[in-house]
């Protein structure tokens, strides 16, 4: 090749280069920044550490500028890239960094999981969703994503409440209009369906009204956020809106993608989700629009397109399991599968040193980290048998049964286990790991079962019992004359 030729094709990597990392820079701000071949095994280490976002975009522009210099004006091929390409796309990814550092401020101390809490043990202790963050859930049918999506938003500490029912069945829909005008908010006194909107779409509608629903509640959203609101929008479920979407796509003879969904399904549901998010208003004010929604997979599948795509975009991943559903461990949440990435968050440590402790977080991967530790006994107990594997085996698994009965299994029915307040809910994370810390002493593994299974029936009690009430306090010291005993 001429000089000229090469350094347009160079060019022309540090191009692609560039775009890959401002693809990856806009979803999960800094990242690995691999700028070099890595020779394996002569480097050794593979793990490149992350770069913080500012050096993540200083390598974008620093990459765009390197292929301006060397790219040609025209390219060599017709349809590929060229010097005046890379300058639109440098401008575009230059516009949205700066966007970002004048612009974004990622959390400041409201929060839907904690400061504006949920009420549900499992999302709040565990995965705690930031206001104007983006969660999902998906199951298979008969996990409770319906109940648990009602359990939110009854109790969410949000100022409008919208649920946009997208191909939903008609017994669901009419199970809200009849249900939440008796119910009271817990936060103004007055009935829950004044500050609840219901955008009704049943499954025998037109499948264009599917795709209909979920945008209209997304613009309403938007308005009451432009009003300095909090939002809390539900969706019920994507999975029949990308139904819908298939089912278009198929009839206008467009190219399919994976199970025969639009090949701009990924594009489509980040879009959506992109449009949540926590923003400062011209006075001074600010909303916020916190998104939840459901998937049902077929089958339970949580590999299929939907799900996947998901995943991608949502911050916060609530898997409900069959398996939980089927021993009535409600809500079905997995603790194991799911997660929440704001728990990683710089700014959410800080938040909670600040309003309720530093451990905090350290205690929640602790309690992670025995529940993984506790289901892989007890696949090893089902191979070996009880008496196959030591008593002390025995003793982790029942720790993590605790975890599981305590603070994830919640009665949405019962009026004090329903709504658990932030104090009560640190006060259980407390006594669960003092628990689960304890050193005990058994003979044989029937031992073990029988005292945890009293231990475990006390803890339940006290979570129907009234915050700091003389029963609450009761069955709290009778507990812990349990854990001493058996030191």
């Amino acid at each position: 090749y001429a000089e000229i030729t090469y350094n347009h094709y160079l060019g022309e990597a540090y191009y692609v280069r560039a775009t890959v990392f401002y693809a990856m820079a806009r979803r999960f701000g800094g990242i690995p920044l691999v700028t070099k071949v890595i020779q394996y095994p002569g480097d050794g280490n593979l793990e490149v550490p992350r770069a913080s976002e500012e050096e993540t975009w200083n390598q974008v522009v620093a990459d765009y500028d390197k292929a301006i210099e060397l790219m040609m004006p025209g390219s060599p091929k017709s349809g590929y890239s060229n010097k005046y390409v890379a300058l639109a796309f440098k401008s575009e990814a230059m516009l949205y960094a700066g966007s970002v550092a004048k612009y974004n401020e990622t959390v400041t101390g409201r929060l839907t999981g904690l400061g504006a809490k949920t009420g549900v043990r499992v999302i709040d202790t565990m995965n705690p969703i930031v206001e104007g963050g983006t969660g999902f859930i998906p199951g298979p049918f008969g996990t409770g994503k319906t109940v648990l999506q009602h359990a939110i938003s009854k109790q969410a500490e949000a100022d409008i409440v919208i649920i946009a029912a997208c191909g939903e069945r008609a017994n669901e829909v009419v199970e809200i209009f009849t249900e939440f005008p008796e119910l009271v908010d817990p936060h103004t006194g007055r009935k829950l369906m004044e500050r609840t909107i219901i955008i009704a779409n049943t499954s025998n509608m037109p499948v264009a009204a599917r795709e209909a629903s979920v945008y209209t509640a997304m613009t309403i959203a938007e308005f009451y956020r432009s009003m300095g609101l909090r939002v809390l929008l539900m969706a019920d479920s994507t999975s029949r809106w990308a139904q819908a979407l298939r089912e278009m796509s198929n009839r206008m003879e467009e190219l399919p993608g994976p199970d025969a969904f639009p090949m701009d399904l990924s594009a489509i549901i980040s879009n959506f989700y992109g449009r949540a998010g926590y923003v400062y208003l011209n006075n001074g004010e600010v909303g916020s629009i916190t998104f939840i929604g459901t998937v049902s997979p077929a089958g339970g599948n949580l590999k299929e397109p939907v799900t996947e795509n998901t995943k991608k975009v949502a911050r916060c991943f609530y898997a409900l399991e069959q398996d939980r559903a089927d021993k009535k461990r409600y809500p079905a949440v997995n603790p194991i599968d799911s997660y929440s990435k704001y728990i990683e968050y710089p700014e959410f440590e800080e938040y909670i040193s600040k309003r309720i402790n530093g451990e905090w977080t350290a205690k929640v991967n602790e309690l992670k980290t025995r529940l993984l530790r506790g289901k892989e006994i007890a696949e090893q107990i089902n191979i070996l048998g009880d008496d196959g594997v030591p008593v002390e085996y025995h003793v982790i698994f029942w720790k993590s049964e605790v975890i599981d009965y305590v603070i994830l299994q919640q009665d949405a029915f019962d009026e004090v286990d329903a709504v658990t307040p932030m104090e009560r809910q640190e006060d259980i994370l407390n006594l669960v790991v003092d628990i689960c810390r304890a050193e005990y002493k058994f003979d044989g593994f029937l031992e073990v079962m029988d005292y945890f299974k009293k231990l475990i029936n006390l803890c339940k009690q006290m979570n129907y019992a009234e915050f700091k009430s003389e029963k609450f306090e009761d069955y709290k010291r009778q507990i812990r004359e349990m854990v001493a005993e058996r030191q």
